[in-house]
């Protein structure tokens, strides 16, 4: 005897084997087109997107040296693993070498700096803070000014003066 719950069963199944089969179908040309992007990326025409890691730059003075200067203090927090990082350490080696004179700028790695990561609270890579080295007054740099020379350049030019040691006068 067929019943009520046996028929709405039997045409359940029915209506949701070719939902089944598609979704089947799409998760396999997904899949497919998942391999072929990978494959692309192992082509040697894209060796060019290798870059060395952060840790292959020269980073710089050390922190407690950078924060004694009397000069702001740009501080880059990077890890080796992280693809943005090998992206945006080059630009700031570029950036360190045309402004020494105005400022100091260090290179952080967690494995050696943990306290500091913790201190600053930097919970993703890469961070670049400016530092007052007075006041220990510091501001977080967006991401977005530090991923091409000339934008990080116009930051500098903007904030720069602000980080600024003030001058010690003496007086007698």
């Amino acid at each position: 005897m067929i019943d009520r719950y046996s028929v709405s069963l039997f045409f359940g199944e029915t209506i949701m084997k070719p939902i089944k089969i598609f979704n089947i179908v799409l998760l396999l040309a997904f899949l497919v087109l998942l391999n072929t992007a990978c494959c692309c990326c192992s082509d040697s025409s894209w060796k060019s997107i290798d870059r060395p890691r952060p840790s292959s730059y020269n980073t710089g003075p050390t922190y407690e040296d950078a924060i004694s200067a009397n000069k702001p203090v740009i501080v880059y927090f990077y890890s080796d693993f992280c693809g943005a990082c090998t992206t945006t350490a080059p630009i700031f080696a570029d950036i360190r070498s045309e402004y020494q004179d105005k400022a100091s700028f260090v290179m952080l790695n967690p494995d050696t700096h943990g306290y500091l990561f913790r201190e600053y609270n930097v919970n993703s890579y890469p961070t670049v803070y400016i530092i007052n080295p007075d006041s220990k007054y510091r501001e977080k740099i967006p991401y977005r000014e530090i991923t091409t020379n000339d934008s990080f350049k116009a930051y500098l030019e903007k904030n720069l003066e602000e980080f600024r040691p003030q001058k010690k006068v003496m007086l007698y």
